[in-house]
């Protein structure tokens, strides 16, 4: 479905803490292959089996259809555009109804400056969805420069305290949400997102 992650600001939480476990028990039983000599499994295959089945019980969490938050209301919010103006989710719904793409990014993130060339076609080309781009706990000059360099059309705004971030779990930057017009979550996307599949996401789950 998605390409793999980009840079991955760890979030805290239930993922993470599987990961430590699996892989601080996969070196305890590499140690003990290690001190008997037991040549018919290798610490690291053990330390790797560990790795990947953490990897694989993170991908069906947030990769399942729809991602973990699909069919909730999504968390109101108020954020300050680039531009000064103020977007309220809320208001938003109340007064525009269009569907809603809500990209996750960060002015350090080269899968971020990849992406929004297609998302500012996308915001360009379907006038029956908005799409909002949000710098997530970014250095506000950095992320203006960012934005300016790119130079995108779509509404861009910075996150600086993570706590529109906190409403919505995500894995890593980018992370893509799409919306519907009643403010229902509908899927989550993480990582890098092609044009093609922004369009095929929209016209299968959030277009009218």
């Amino acid at each position: 479905m998605s390409t793999d992650p980009g840079p991955l600001p760890r979030r805290g939480g239930k993922l993470t803490a599987i990961f430590l476990v699996a892989v601080g028990i996969a070196v305890i039983v590499a140690t003990i292959i290690s001190v008997r000599g037991d040549d018919s499994t290798t610490a690291a295959e053990v330390i790797q089996g560990a790795v990947d089945q953490s990897a694989e019980d993170s991908s069906e969490e947030f990769h399942a259809p729809g991602g973990p938050l699909a069919g909730t209301p999504a968390t109101d919010f108020e954020l300050t555009l680039l531009s000064g103006e103020t977007f309220d989710l809320s208001d938003h719904f109340a007064t525009d109804g269009r569907p809603l793409v809500l990209n996750f990014w960060a002015s350090w993130c080269p899968p971020c400056r990849a992406e929004m060339p297609d998302f500012d076609r996308v915001a360009s080309e379907r006038g029956d969805i908005l799409v909002v781009g949000i710098a997530v706990v970014d250095d506000p000059a950095a992320a203006r420069t960012f934005g300016t360099e790119i130079g995108v059309g779509y509404p861009l705004g910075i996150d600086e305290s993570g706590a529109i971030a906190n409403s919505f779990p995500y894995l890593g930057l980018p992370t893509t949400w799409f919306i519907d017009a009643n403010g229902i979550i509908v899927r989550q996307w993480t990582g890098l997102i092609s044009y093609e599949d922004l369009i095929s996401r929209i016209d299968a789950d959030i277009a009218s």
